[in-house]
């Protein structure tokens, strides 16, 4: 029979109320994944499910068997069908535990000497059978308890992440060259410069207020140059071309606020 998950399992033990019925059992604070929940109750429902009618049919005769009882073929079908009747939610595994318990603890004498019937069947068996049913119900509890469970609302962005990503865009950007809203996002970077200099109470970096930075001039690539060593020779220019002009490139922000380019 397959085992419930470990964290479920965990999870519907009575940590505090120790089984007293006066303290009644209550949802985990941290619940399990809910993909173990969903395994947990399908392994439950698999523990609860009635007894095959042929189970039934051996573990009667196993105890007609042992109590040396003498039944005819009628009444041997006519028992069968009472004790379905009776015990016929009982799983197959209790069905072999409840019989095993008769054969080896009943005794005739203490009993008027009658043979075991369906309700001692049901008395042997039914604290367990009773713990599957509330595991049963305490796993549904929580999957519906997960499931009504809000996500906790996402953390915002702090402001600086925010304005160093429009720093680095804007002057990234201008620099570079050739961007549609090239002048557009280094007005913007300088506008977040001056946030960022009042939040951090220091002067705003002087490229904040200069006038935009005229395009880089286009170098023209060497002979024999191959493409990598023509980028390097190129954002080279671009970084001497910023800096004639007085503008120090920003500390790159944190690798979630820039994404990589392929």
């Amino acid at each position: 029979m397959k085992p419930l998950p470990a964290s479920l399992k965990r999870a519907l033990a009575d940590s505090f109320a120790l089984g007293h019925p006066d303290i009644p059992w209550q949802l985990p604070e941290n619940l399990p994944p809910v993909a173990e929940i969903r395994t947990g109750i399908d392994v439950l429902k698999t523990q609860l499910a009635r007894v095959d009618r042929r189970h039934a049919a051996y573990c009667i005769a196993k105890l007609v068997s042992g109590f040396n009882e003498k039944l005819s073929r009628e009444e041997s079908a006519l028992r069968l069908e009472v004790w379905i009747e009776a015990c016929g939610d009982i799983p197959n595994d209790l069905w072999s535990a409840g019989t095993l318990h008769l054969l080896r603890s009943w005794k005739r004498d203490e009993h008027y000497g009658r043979a075991p019937e369906a309700s001692d069947l049901r008395a042997a068996i039914e604290k367990e059978l009773a713990k599957r049913q509330e595991s049963l119900r305490r796993a549904v509890s929580m999957l519906e308890a997960a499931a009504d469970k809000k996500p906790e609302p996402a953390q915002a962005e702090p402001v600086e992440h925010r304005l160093r990503g429009a720093i680095w865009r804007g002057w990234h950007a201008r620099v570079n060259g050739g961007h549609f809203m090239a002048e557009r996002l280094w007005g913007w970077a300088q506008k977040a410069e001056r946030e960022l200099a009042e939040i951090e109470n220091r002067a705003p970096a002087p490229w904040a207020d200069a006038v935009p930075l005229p395009p880089p001039p286009v170098a023209e690539k060497p002979r024999g140059m191959s493409k990598i060593g023509t980028a390097m020779q190129a954002r080279l220019a671009e970084l001497a071309h910023a800096h004639h002009h007085g503008i120090a490139p920003p500390p790159r922000p944190e690798h979630r606020d820039v994404p990589e380019v392929a």
